[in-house]
């Protein structure tokens, strides 16, 4: 339940960020033209319609609380546009419900497996830039879930080869992180390295991978800025730097 709440409270303040009303006012009008223009009117009451996408991208994006608002607002200006017959709030109230539970489901789920790991040689951190979806991207480190059979640090220098390219050398522990014990048993090994050579990239089928090398330094202040906001990533380029700063790597 306090994740539950937790979610609407975050939600809540999307409307504080201009980036996120501006998005969510694209998606509102990007409603109204599916469900104006592209829809199938098969009876006076029935029409087959794909506007539907649009309330769930603001959903997944935002969160259940501007779902219920831009739910229900694109129904009002759809009916402005295009009026159907007398004008029923409940058809409001149902569209508004709707842009609710899509983002009670929705928000902030991972629509992909997301990977992280690695800094680089010349103190300079590789980040990625994983595509989730629409216009929603995450800046974090390179890493994967942990493949039977494998150990911790075999199992993050293959997914430092797939997804980067990099072979590493002189790979470090950085310690493991519980991300949430409240209600989680997972536990991600960190590991910082060397660069030793650059190949290519051998993503899964699926993956939509953009890499970028970021200094350590300004790795450090985007962090310190809330411009990264991934905790495990976070964590790695934090204690990464205070190990430079000591010596002790």
């Amino acid at each position: 339940m306090s994740i539950l709440l937790k979610n609407f409270a975050f939600s809540a303040k999307e409307f504080r960020c201009l980036k996120s009303i501006v998005a969510a006012a694209l998606l509102v009008a990007l409603h109204t033209v599916l469900a104006v223009f592209v829809s199938i009117n098969v009876t006076p009451a029935l029409r087959i319609s794909v506007s539907f996408l649009a309330n769930c991208a603001i959903g997944y994006m935002f969160g259940p609380v501007m779902g219920f608002m831009c739910g229900g607002l694109g129904d009002i200006v759809q009916y402005i546009i295009k009026p159907t017959g007398p004008y029923f709030p409940g058809w409001t109230l149902s569209a508004a419900l709707a842009g609710l539970i899509y983002g009670l489901f929705f928000y902030d789920c991972n629509i992909k497996i997301s990977k992280k790991k690695v800094t680089g040689e010349k103190r300079s951190l590789l980040d990625i830039i994983d595509f989730k979806f629409l216009i929603r991207v995450v800046l974090e480190l390179p890493a994967g879930k942990l493949e039977k059979g494998s150990t911790p640090l075999e199992n993050g220098k293959r997914e430092l080869l797939e997804e980067t390219g990099l072979e590493g050398y002189s790979y470090i522990s950085l310690g493991q992180v519980y991300p949430s014990p409240g209600y989680t048993s997972e536990i991600i090994h960190l590991y910082a390295c060397r660069v030793k050579s650059q190949g290519e990239q051998k993503l899964d089928e699926g993956e939509f991978l953009n890499v970028e090398t970021i200094p350590l330094n300004k790795a450090v202040e985007m962090v310190l800025n809330n411009m990264i906001p991934d905790a495990k990533t976070q964590i790695a380029v934090l204690k990464t730097a205070a190990l430079l700063k000591s010596g002790k790597i």
